[in-house]
């Protein structure tokens, strides 16, 4: 099942902050994501905490996409993308 996506403005603002070769591989990944959110390759966790019913999926190993499904389970809503202590943040 493909899913919609939707990117919210605060992933815009972060993903300008990577590198041009990063932000392929950003992009590579949400196509990944948006056609299937457990791929291997993206190493899919479910958040605790505040955020339990939010995701977090490897872009590298230094990288992360930071995400939830909308209400009715169709689209995937990309909160926020950055290095691994983004973490902190929705931790």
């Amino acid at each position: 099942m493909k899913y919609g996506m939707y990117l919210e403005d605060l992933f815009f603002d972060r993903l300008a902050r990577f590198s041009e070769s990063e932000r392929n591989l950003i992009y590579s990944k949400l196509e990944i994501l948006q056609n299937n959110p457990n791929h291997n390759s993206l190493r899919t966790q479910k958040l605790r905490g505040t955020y339990k019913n939010w995701y977090e999926s490897s872009v590298s190993m230094s990288i992360r996409l930071i995400w939830r499904f909308s209400r009715d389970r169709d689209i995937i809503i990309v909160e926020d993308v950055g290095r691994h202590d983004i973490l902190k943040k929705y931790g």
